[in-house]
């Protein structure tokens, strides 16, 4: 998936650096909630980032349909990584989720 900086964000350097900053941040985490960053930079004036695509919806897709995440699905989607993340993290880093994790939201 290409991560595209805004042009209106463009003119700003201290955006533009943030948004790389954001996309190469612990390039060495291996995590089931964050999705690998393969390649960040800039071409002709244009800010961007490629991350691997998983087909599912959003968090922020199920949650605009009316479905929630009890604390149990929560708890249990953290024990299932290997490396214990925050929630904030693991809701914020926009993944999409599998068909079995979507269906076990009520």
């Amino acid at each position: 998936m290409l991560h595209v900086l805004r042009s209106s964000l463009r003119a700003s350097p201290e955006r533009a650096q943030e948004f790389l900053d954001t996309a190469s941040a612990n390039p060495n985490i291996r995590h089931p909630a964050i999705l690998p960053v393969y390649e960040a930079g800039e071409y002709d004036g244009t800010y961007f980032y490629a991350r691997e695509f998983v087909v599912g919806r959003t968090v922020y897709e199920i949650k605009a349909s009316g479905l929630t995440i009890t604390e149990t699905t929560a708890l249990q989607m953290c024990a299932r990584s290997r490396t214990p993340s925050p929630i904030s993290t693991t809701t914020a880093s926009c993944t999409r989720l599998s068909g079995s994790q979507a269906s076990s939201l009520r």
